[in-house]
Parts: structure tokens; C-alpha cells; sequence
């Protein structure tokens, strides 16, 4: 009846559209905040999963090292990046605005921090199942604190300083208002120039984790050479057995050994056997 009375009372007809969720429902105003962050887990957990492999492995410097496979792995996203940004808003109907371009200027910048946080950290495990398990931790949370599904004046500062940590808290707010809201690269320079800061801040980590790593892995290399037991010296039954064992075969071939060894059954002297050889 209220809304009848209004109608008859109202001189023009209103018609609400949202212009920038044309669905109107839930999954097109989460889903892409979330599309950035399965990206950024996805290539966190690889990066620091395959570091330790390829430092043991790499031939060259470790500026070199680092630099390389952050292209590397920027390349590989790029058909992930086209699937996430261009081709599922579309098929699920989303808002689509912006420039695929500026879409992408910003999308490189987060790989990259993404790649050289993950090589940064991967550096230092020792078992490459370990990221796997720290860093699947922190998805919901890292959702939260983006602001989509829990309002950010809810959150304490201190713990949104603390999400800052994550090139992610700023891609969603980049990448959402450049692909949906139609927004320009000028626009959201500030989350563009933090992405910079976080790439340049975890390349120079990646490249000093993999010098210190390079590093100790050769001191330890010249300080434990390939011994009896294998390629590492390990101190063991085994190798304590097979050390003994070649001391006294060397001692037995010794001429001072020969000369003290016990004589033949039946040539004995009249003054007792000869000391024996230990």
C-alpha cells in the first residue's frame, strides 16, 4: 500500500539500475576480488616451492637467478591473467570497463611482487611442501582484510598495516576499479606505485636470500667434502665402521706390522710368540 501511494504521488517513474554490478547479486562484487587472490596463492606456493630446487641448481648470479624467473613466471600467468580479467567477467556476466592494457600494466607489476616474494621466502625452506602449508594459512584472512566481504573501518589499523605485507591487499583494489569500475592506470597510481615499492623491496630480498644461500651452501660443501659414506660426510655405524676398517688395513700393510706378525705353526722360537699386530 506505501509503495502504491508513493507511485500515485511520485510524478515520474524510478527505475534503479547499478551501473557497475548490472547482476546485482553478491558473486559480482566478491568473485573478482577473489580471482586476484587465488592468483597471487597459486604463484606464492609455486615460486617458493621450485626456489630451493633451482638455487641448488643455477650456474649463474643471483641477480641474474632472480630476475629471470620473475619473467619467466610472468610469462607463464599471462594466459591465466587473460582467463581471470577478460574471459570469466564475461562469460559470468560481470562488469567489464576497463582497458585491457592498463589492465595489464598493473597485472605485471603484482606478478612480478608476487614472483619475487615467493623466491624471497622459498630461499630458506629446507622441504618444499612447507609454503604449501604457511601460505594456504593465510588466504581467508588476506580476503578479509581486502575489504569485499568485511568492511575495512571494522578492522584494527595495525592488522591492515600488517596486510600491506601481501602484494594482493593492493592489486584488488587496482585491478577492481580498473576492470569493473572503469577506472584509469592515473587513478589508482597510488596502489600502482605500492605495487612497484613491493617489487623492488622483494627483488633485492630475493637477491640477497639467494647469494646467502649460494654462499653457505659452498662453505658447507668445503668444509664437508664427499667421504666415506657418500656425497656427505655423516657420522654414523656405518661410516665410524668403514673408517676403522681402513685404518687397520693400512696399518696391517705396514712393514713395521709385517715385521711383528706371528710366525707359521711349528717355527716358534724357544721364547714364546711374537707380539701380535693390532
Amino acid at each position: 500500500m506505501v509503495k502504491a501511494a508513493l507511485a500515485a504521488i511520485s510524478p515520474a517513474d524510478i527505475l534503479l539500475q547499478p551501473i557497475f554490478n548490472p547482476v546485482g547479486g553478491y558473486a559480482s562484487y566478491v568473485v573478482p576480488a577473489a580471482f586476484v587472490l587465488i592468483l597471487q596463492q597459486m604463484l606464492l606456493i609455486g615460486a617458493a616451492m621450485l626456489t630451493g630446487a633451482a638455487l641448488a641448481q643455477a650456474t649463474g648470479g643471483a641477480f641474474a637467478s632472480v630476475l629471470g624467473r620473475g619473467i619467466a613466471h610472468l610469462i607463464i600467468y599471462l594466459p591465466a591473467l587473460a582467463l581471470y580479467f577478460i574471459v570469466l567477467p564475461r562469460f559470468y556476466g560481470f562488469s567489464t570497463l576497463g582497458q585491457p592494457l592498463q589492465l595489464f600494466a598493473i597485472a605485471s607489476v603484482f606478478v612480478l611482487a608476487t614472483s619475487f616474494m615467493g623466491q624471497a621466502v622459498g630461499a630458506w625452506f629446507k622441504r618444499p611442501e612447507t609454503p604449501t602449508l604457511i601460505f594456504l594459512g593465510t588466504s581467508l584472512p588476506q580476503f578479509f582484510l581486502a575489504g569485499f566481504s568485511w568492511p575495512r573501518e571494522a578492522i584494527p589499523k595495525p592488522v591492515l598495516a600488517a596486510g600491506y605485507v601481501f602484494p594482493s591487499d593492493l592489486a584488488i583494489d587496482g585491478m577492481v576499479r580498473i576492470d569493473q569500475l572503469g577506472a584509469t592506470l592515473w587513478e589508482v597510481a597510488h596502489d600502482w606505485g605500492g605495487l612497484w615499492i613491493l617489487a623492488i623491496i622483494y627483488f633485492t630480498l630475493a637477491v640477497i636470500s639467494a647469494a646467502l644461500v649460494k654462499q653457505a651452501r659452498t662453505h658447507h660443501r668445503a668444509r664437508h667434502p664427499p667421504g666415506c659414506g657418500g656425497r656427505r660426510r655423516i657420522f654414523s655405524l656405518a661410516s665410524w665402521t668403514c673408517a676403522v676398517g681402513r685404518r687397520r688395513r693400512a696399518h696391517n700393510r705396514s712393514p713395521r706390522c709385517a715385521r711383528g706378525r706371528r710366525p707359521a705353526r711349528g717355527h716358534q722360537g724357544p721364547q714364546g710368540r711374537p707380539r701380535p699386530c693390532r
